[in-house]
């Protein structure tokens, strides 16, 4: 005799609720993670900030579109490492990359809770 227990509606709603508590706990300590992040490096986020705005013409960050693995398409921030007319990299922005930097305003889509901190995204071209 076969044990159908896992297929009742009951087991199915608490194999949901659960997924959900879990998913919402990882964006709770995504969040956490981010603001203790921002806390350390806010000197060096207003600093490149700071050094964008002043050796090139346009905005300091942008937002490029993304999307996450259950499809959804979101727009993450980046500090702007082109130039905004020629699409060159700059200076300043070849610094941002090579020292990784670059990619931490998306710090602002994790407590915003767009993303989850480490969760992986895949570039919308076109």
């Amino acid at each position: 005799m076969q044990d159908h227990s896992e297929d009742t509606p009951a087991a199915s709603t608490a194999a949901r609720s659960s997924a959900k508590l879990v998913g919402d706990l990882v964006i709770l300590f995504s969040r956490f993670l981010a603001i203790v992040v921002l806390a350390i490096y806010a000197p060096a986020l207003l600093a490149a900030a700071m050094l964008v705005l002043l050796t090139s013409a346009g905005p300091a960050f942008v937002s490029k579109a993304y999307r996450r693995q259950d499809g959804k398409v979101i727009y993450l921030y980046e500090f702007r490492t082109e130039c905004w007319s020629t699409y060159r990299e700059t200076s300043v922005g070849a610094f941002l990359r090579r020292a990784d930097l670059a990619r931490l305003p998306r710090l602002a889509n994790v407590l915003m809770g767009q993303i989850a901190a480490g969760e992986r995204v895949e570039r919308v071209h076109g």
